[in-house]
């Protein structure tokens, strides 16, 4: 490879990198700013729950059809105008004084990131090729992971001076959308295919069951993640071992770190273990972490069990990247994985409902021990599945 191309492709990474850093920020850098939005705008902490489901809503209706239209006119064109929007509409939230236009931003926001997010994966497919793409895949999820774990912190230490400061970290997607406009290399090649087409060899793609599995398994992950991680952890942490907000925040910590260093390991994990398998074994860590969470009585075990979970994480989701981008081809992959998206979201919105069935039913225990056996139930799933199909 020429030091033209190596350059280039240096470009490419570090702006995927660079957006990924973007679209994970939605959540984590305004979380701790909660309680005083809570009191500024003088609401309830139900409503101040709504930041994250306004953030979530628009990518249900909304990501298909970005993937459809990117496919059909190139990724770059929309990346760009949605990382300003993204950067526009964070900032805004920071400077509204009214809990209704911050809503209503905050949609735009999560439409931004959530763009944003799928046609980062589909770049991935799209700009590098087999082992480069592992090595990407896994160091973008590194990335993504890292980001996790300190954007909670930076936010907490802007809230200092207000609620609106987290808010403005947005305003990075500035120089990331200046940088793709002039240094990321565009995918798209657009061969001539009409509408019609398009959609018939879409409709075929998404009737391969290998892809079905994948958004099984898709969403599945965002179940447990969801749900009896974080939705039910700080439960488990405060009622059954009476620790603080801080220790559940660095037992969330240690498990972003985790997966931070997994998914760093993702290609040499792969010369060892095909990704269909990392991806397989992935839910078996996952149940072995919850069950732990369900049976210590210290923070010994918590840690251990936050580990555990987290190594399972830190493989799961960039073999999943990988798996997406291998099946798919680039004239459809933009519409595919933001289809997938769809289900990362529904998952996460279930979640919190289902275990909050299960916590009503029978405690704490009942959310863990169910999740351990759905974890263990995906596993048998996607390994037989894959002895056959792949």
């Amino acid at each position: 490879m020429n030091s033209a191309k190596k350059q280039n492709q240096k470009n490419n990474m570090l702006i995927i990198f660079g957006v990924t850093l973007m679209v994970v920020m939605g959540v984590s850098s305004i979380s701790p700013v909660f309680p005083l939005i809570k009191e500024e705008f003088n609401v309830t902490e139900q409503q101040v729950g709504l930041l994250i489901t306004f953030f979530n809503l628009p990518a249900i209706f909304l990501t298909p059809l970005f993937g459809v239209l990117a496919d059909r006119y190139g990724r770059k064109k929309f990346m760009v105008p949605f990382l300003f929007l993204f950067a526009i509409s964070g900032a805004l939230s920071g400077l509204t004084t009214n809990f209704n236009i911050l809503l209503l931003l905050r949609a735009i926001n999560g439409a931004g990131a959530s763009a944003l997010g799928a046609l980062n994966v589909t770049l991935m497919g799209d700009l590098f090729r087999e082992r480069e793409r592992l090595k990407v895949i896994g160091y973008n999820e590194t990335v993504a992971n890292i980001g996790l774990a300190i954007y909670p912190l930076i936010g907490g230490m802007l809230a200092i001076f207000g609620w609106q400061f987290p808010f403005f970290l947005s305003i990075l997607a500035v120089p990331v959308g200046i940088a793709t406009l002039f240094l990321l290399e565009d995918s798209h090649q657009n061969n001539g295919e009409n509408l019609k087409d398009y959609f018939v060899d879409l409709f075929k793609v998404l009737k391969d069951f290998r892809i079905i599995l994948i958004y099984i398994a898709g969403f599945s992950t965002f179940f447990l993640l969801s749900g009896a991680y974080s939705s039910y952890l700080p439960f488990l942490s405060e009622y059954k071992f009476g620790f603080p907000p801080w220790i559940t925040g660095i037992l969330m910590f240690f498990m972003s770190f985790t997966a931070a260093f997994a998914s760093s390991q993702l290609v040499k994990l792969s010369d060892r273990y095909t990704v269909k398998w990392l991806l397989a074994f992935s839910y078996v860590f996952y149940a072995i972490a919850l069950f732990l969470l369900m049976v210590v009585r210290n923070f010994v075990g918590l840690m251990v069990a936050v580990i555990i979970f987290g190594m399972g994480h830190g493989i799961n989701i960039p073999s999943m990247h990988s798996l997406t981008t291998e099946i798919t081809s680039r004239k459809n992959r933009g519409a595919v994985i933001s289809l997938r998206e769809v289900f990362f979201k529904l998952s996460g919105t279930v979640a919190p409902l289902m275990m909050g069935f299960l916590y009503t039913l029978n405690g704490i225990d009942a959310v863990y021990l169910f999740s351990a056996i759905y974890s263990l139930c995906i596993f048998v799933l996607l390994f037989f599945s894959f002895k056959k199909i792949f």
